[in-house]
């Protein structure tokens, strides 16, 4: 007699992006790929291997942490790349828990399976060169709120005068010469500064999506609503008319939106920059 399958322990829910995230490798076309997935956000970045030793590995995960953030936990399988030394000594110095998946039982790193799902389902010819996408179409994937800093109280001056009351001395100490040690240090300190300066607020998805578009109006949210309706009644001729000037009109303002920007950051650009 068999014994019964036991229940499947649901796994720690993070807290913010990038605190704890799955990663992988994977071939395609004769090509290895490196996955990195978000557990909080479900993001997915790719990115194309030279080849497959640890220390590549170990490099491009680097880069990917300097853009989003080092995480607290990182479950990978017990592939060679993350079993190796040089994998170990990158957790170590990083100061992130690396987790690894049971080899009886490769399930428990789902999420890494998952996006390798993904990238393969969405990968094109040209791919290779655009490694880094957002999938919004995964079926796990928690109805969860975005997040933002909120830079509406923001001083810069203020910024600047708690940077320069650390103790930077300190710090490289604390770093005892070792580069990506001292770069954990930096950026915690920076950021725990940033975090208190803009903190990082939720917001809706509907408010997310309003922030990425400023260009898009309350005038021309409700002209859009106005074309649906038409749409939803049969009204094809008058719908077309409508969508068409709508098209127009959010060109227009996205133009209006961006010649503002520019003039409003027009001093921020060095003097020099078109002397040469």
């Amino acid at each position: 007699m068999s014994n019964p399958k036991e229940p499947m322990v649901q796994g720690t829910i993070p807290s913010r992006p990038w605190e704890m995230v799955a990663t992988d490798l994977f071939q395609w076309e004769q090509n290895n790929y490196l996955v990195v997935a978000d557990y909080y956000s479900r993001y997915i970045e790719v990115v194309k291997l030279e080849n497959t030793t640890s220390r590549t590995v170990v490099n491009h995960m680097k880069s990917i942490f300097a853009r989003h953030g080092i995480p607290s936990v990182v479950r990978s399988d017990n592939g060679p790349q993350y079993t190796a030394t040089e994998y170990k000594q990158f957790a170590q110095k990083w100061n992130f828990e690396h987790q690894t998946s049971s080899p009886y039982y490769p399930k428990s790193n789902g999420l890494a399976e998952k996006a390798v799902q993904i990238v393969k389902r969405d990968i094109t010819d040209h791919f290779s060169q655009f490694c880094i996408f957002k999938s919004t179409k995964d079926k796990i994937e928690i109805p969860i709120k975005q997040q933002r800093r909120d830079f509406s109280q923001f001083s810069a001056v203020n910024f600047n005068n708690e940077l320069s009351l650390t103790d930077w001395d300190e710090i490289f100490l604390k770093g005892d010469r070792d580069i990506d040690k001292t770069f954990c240090f930096i950026y915690k300190r920076i950021n725990a500064i940033l975090n208190k300066h803009a903190p990082i607020k939720l917001i809706s998805r509907r408010q997310a999506k309003r922030l990425s578009k400023p260009w898009i109006t309350k005038g021309i949210r409700t002209a859009i609503k106005h074309k649906n309706q038409l749409y939803a009644d049969g009204k094809q001729s008058e719908y077309k008319i409508y969508r068409n000037r709508i098209q127009r009109l959010i060109r227009l303002s996205k133009a209006n939106y961006y010649c503002e920007y520019f003039n409003k950051h027009l001093t921020n650009m060095k003097k020099n920059m078109g002397s040469n």
